[in-house]
C-alpha cells in the first residue's frame, strides 16, 4: 500500500509540475498577445489620423488647383481612388483575420504533449 501511495504522490507532483509549466506558458503567450495588440492599435490610430489628414489636405489642394477647369473630374477621381484604397484595405484585413494563427497554439501543443505523457505514464503504472 505504501508503494501505491508513493507512486500516487510522484504522479501528482509530476502532474502539478506540468500544470505549472503550462500555466506559465499560457501567461507568457497572453502577455505577448496583449502587447502586440495594444501596439498594433496604437500605430493603426496614428496611421488613420495622419493618413486621413494627408488625404484631406491633398484633396483640398487638388480641388483648389483644378477648380476652374476640371473640378468635377478631380473630385470624382479622388472619390474613386479613396474607394479603391478602402476596398483593398478591407480585403487585407479580411485575409489577415482568416489566416490568423491560433492565439495560444504553443500552450495547446504543450498541454497535448503533457496529456500524452501522462497517459503514457499512467499506462505504465497500471501494467
Amino acid at each position: 500500500m505504501s508503494d501505491y501511495r508513493q507512486r500516487l504522490r510522484e504522479f501528482s507532483a509530476h502532474a502539478l509540475g506540468l500544470c505549472e509549466v503550462s500555466a506559465e506558458l499560457f501567461a507568457i503567450e497572453l502577455q505577448e498577445a496583449i502587447e502586440t495588440g495594444v501596439s498594433g492599435l496604437f500605430w493603426l490610430g496614428v496611421i488613420a489620423v495622419f493618413g486621413g489628414l494627408a488625404c484631406l489636405l491633398l484633396s483640398v489642394l487638388l480641388l483648389i488647383i483644378f477648380w476652374e477647369t476640371h473640378r468635377i473630374m478631380v473630385a470624382s477621381s479622388l472619390c474613386a481612388a479613396y474607394l479603391a484604397v478602402a476596398v483593398f484595405a478591407f480585403w487585407q484585413v479580411r485575409q489577415k483575420l482568416r489566416a490568423g494563427r491560433c492565439l495560444f497554439a504553443c500552450s495547446l501543443a504543450e498541454l497535448r504533449a503533457a496529456i500524452a505523457m501522462l497517459n503514457a505514464s499512467g499506462g505504465r503504472a497500471d501494467g
